[in-house]
């Protein structure tokens, strides 16, 4: 043993362990004259000069019954468990870590989705739930070559199927930043934006040249596609797509898809959350596809001769508004979406109560229907709503691994992702570090 070394034994109280000074050097039992044992209250070697000649005990975990390899496994997993947490969320969870370590959680949100437009009960537009989540987690890289479908969007916006062109779509975020980059054997690439991820129409379309372009999403947009306008994707195609302003240097597209169905168990959701790490999926929203079966009684005549009509069936069961300032969570296939509760009803829309939690409507067009006539003209019109108390089902857990690097991690229903994953020390300070001085600069 060296000159400073000290030894420790179970003589001495832990209480008296100068934690500011103290370092314990770990070394297996098998170099019992330098080592020692983790079990509690044995001999320890310590090194520290100001300690020396004093016995402590130590409190460390004991590692006599196993072996090197097991001791070093449960030592791993416990400064494993000491890492900081960060969290990611969005349309893309993307984020940066260091480390490849399953991630600590991972939510998708489901929400009904509609088309775009006005609905109204002569133009309804359909509201489509889920039965089951496909959630992907990939590196940098968007772009899945893999996924060439034959196909070309027209200046027209409509969709042309072709044996010479090809389409491939790709999840963004809106209000963002993306560049694509990479070789390819084209004249032109075509860029298209979309506001849903089930596409029938883009809303902008930018055709570009060149190896490296730079583009901003739009406000309300979920989905791209990429097609060349003079060939097919070529088996070499090395395109990259990726979030920000700048093309970094190219890596092939690294996903995994992780599917979870929930059809037998819930049917279809048309709103909740899915935690994969638990299993748990959270159903909060509840789905009819007629308001013409429920009974509508008149309420009286409205403003500029607007009719209100008003459903009890739904009190017990809705989640109503905290007020009349704001709105219950609805998705209907013939009326607009409202901004505000308006006490009894609303302009041209549907509103829940936030007293009674009745179903409200008011339509211009309906002024001088009784509540049967209301009844006739709501058949067929469906409605989504925020259910009053949740239900949850029990799903078998999904085990999601983050990759070295750049992460995107998102789904292919309406609604946001949410991750919380593990990041090597040195890096989450840097980040944090960078954070910090952007935001001070």
């Amino acid at each position: 043993m060296a000159n400073n070394d000290i030894i420790v034994s179970e003589m001495t109280s832990a209480t008296q362990i100068n934690t500011g000074d103290l370092m314990i050097m770990t070394q297996p039992d098998l170099q019992s004259e330098t080592g020692y044992s983790t079990k509690k209250g044995t001999v320890l070697q310590v090194a520290n000069k100001m300690l020396k000649g004093t016995e402590y005990t130590t409190d460390l975990p004991d590692f006599t019954h196993k072996n090197v390899l097991e001791g070093m496994e449960e030592l791993k997993g416990d400064l494993t468990s000491l890492l900081p947490i960060d969290t990611a969320s969005g349309a893309i969870a993307n984020f940066e870590t260091d480390l490849a370590l399953d991630l600590v959680d991972c939510k998708a949100s489901i929400v009904a989705s509609q088309a775009s437009g006005t609905p109204t009960p002569s133009n309804p537009l359909a509201i489509t739930g889920y039965t089951g989540v496909n959630l992907t987690r990939c590196g940098k890289n968007l772009f899945d070559r893999t996924k060439a479908i034959d196909g070309i969007w027209q200046a027209d916006g409509t969709y042309t199927t072709s044996n010479t062109y090809q389409t491939i779509y790709c999840r963004v975020k809106p209000s963002t930043s993306y560049t694509i980059s990479g070789t390819e054997n084209f004249d032109n690439l075509r860029l298209c934006q979309f506001n849903t991820l089930t596409p029938t129409t883009f809303t902008s379309r930018t055709p570009y040249n060149g190896a490296s372009y730079t583009f901003t999403t739009s406000a309300d947009t979920k989905m791209i596609s990429v097609s060349p306008t003079t060939s097919s994707f070529e088996a070499s195609t090395s395109i990259q797509l990726e979030e920000g302003s700048t093309a970094t240097a190219y890596t092939a597209y690294n996903g995994t898809t992780y599917p979870v169905s929930w059809q037998d168990e819930a049917g279809t959701v048309y709103g909740g959350n899915l935690d994969l790490t638990t299993g748990v999926l959270t159903v909060t929203h509840a789905y009819v596809s007629n308001l013409g079966n429920f009974s509508w009684s008149p309420v009286g005549t409205g403003t500029a001769g607007k009719s209100r009509f008003y459903c009890s069936d739904f009190a017990n069961v809705i989640k109503k508004p905290a007020s009349s300032s704001t709105v219950a969570d609805l998705t209907c296939s013939g009326f607009s979406a409202i901004t505000v509760d308006q006490t009894y009803g609303c302009i041209n829309g549907l509103a829940v109560h936030h007293s009674n939690g009745y179903l409200y409507a008011y339509y211009e067009d309906y002024a001088t229907y009784t509540g049967e006539q209301f009844k006739t003209a709501m058949s067929g019109i469906s409605l989504a709503y925020e259910l009053a108390t949740p239900v949850t089902y029990q799903l078998t857990p999904t085990q999601v691994r983050a990759l070295v690097g750049v992460n995107n991690v998102f789904n292919d229903t309406n609604g946001n992702t949410e991750v919380s994953y593990k990041e090597g020390i040195q890096h989450y300070i840097d980040k944090k570090i960078a954070q910090t001085q952007a935001l001070i600069l």
